[in-house]
């Protein structure tokens, strides 16, 4: 007999014996997805059976898993700013860590601000959320080379009733947009080519390489937007990136030589440098 207890408990062991970072974690949200069942009710009733059907899907979840599959990828869902959104290997997993991105745009929403849009949406997991907690008023335009990652943004938008406030379209960054925006953000790829065959098989595997491939110094995408977003915005319009390790310098100096100033920079939990905003220079 399996129950929720025990098949929680294998789940967990198998995964100890894995590459999982997280195998308690990993191994209660299988269960919990397998089972059809809450965190509650596998506390309150963990000597539930599960039955035949629940235990193959179990049981393929994990093999999944073993194989360095995501949790979130093998699920089809993962949790984002206290908000649920769906994902697939189309997209970029979304990461706790890039909530510092939604938390620094926060920080430059006022009364006055019209406009945000997000260069690269890919889940649409920050555009929605961001949209979740403006006010009404307040629109959003997001865009991505991916047309794959567009149609999962469209969803989670009409997932989180935000529909009606965005528009989302085809563009290679800013090369399709023609409006003003008052806050851009972006969460470009960074990763160094030549790193790629480094990172852990859960990112390299089941993360599509176009949102990981920064180019031979990971810094193409900055290039290419700095050297374009000057179209797109008015004086106080601030732009916010999330950066890879080490990158604050290599940024700053393009910004500089397209005519931005740094003017704030986020940290994470860890204390490392997370998040870069500009503005256009002044005296430009």
């Amino acid at each position: 007999m399996v129950t929720l207890a025990s098949a929680y408990q294998e789940a967990k062991t198998k995964l100890k014996e894995s590459s999982s970072e997280s195998p308690a974690l990993d191994a209660r949200l299988l269960v919990l997805a397998a089972a059809n069942v809450t965190d509650v009710e596998l506390i309150a009733d963990s000597g539930r059976e599960l039955n035949s059907s629940e235990v193959d899907l179990l049981n393929d979840y994990i093999e999944q898993r073993l194989s360095g599959r995501p949790v979130s990828k093998i699920l089809g869902f993962r949790e984002f700013y206290g908000l649920e959104f769906s994902v697939s290997d189309d997209v970029l997993d979304p990461r706790p860590d890039t909530e510092v991105l939604v938390e620094a745009a926060l920080d430059y929403v006022s009364s006055d601000t019209k406009m945000i849009c997000e260069l690269g949406v890919g889940s649409g997991c920050v555009l929605t959320t961001l949209l979740k907690n403006t006010a009404e008023s307040v629109r959003g335009v997001g865009s991505d080379v991916s047309e794959k990652a567009l149609k999962l943004t469209r969803k989670n938008l009409e997932d989180h009733d935000v529909t009606s406030r965005a528009d989302v379209f085809a563009s290679d960054w800013l090369q399709s947009h023609t409006e003003q925006y008052d806050i851009i953000v972006s969460n470009p790829p960074y990763i160094v080519k030549s790193e790629i065959e480094s990172l852990n098989e859960s990112v390299r595997l089941y993360d599509p390489i176009l949102a990981l491939d920064g180019g031979a110094d990971g810094l193409d995408a900055y290039k290419i937007i700095f050297s374009q977003v000057k179209k797109v915005i008015h004086p106080q319009s601030v732009i916010l990136f999330e950066i890879g390790q080490g990158q604050e310098q290599d940024i700053e100096r393009i910004a500089t030589n397209n005519g931005f100033a740094l003017i704030r920079f986020f940290e994470d939990l860890s204390g490392r440098i997370r998040v870069l905003a500009f503005q256009a220079k002044k005296d430009d």
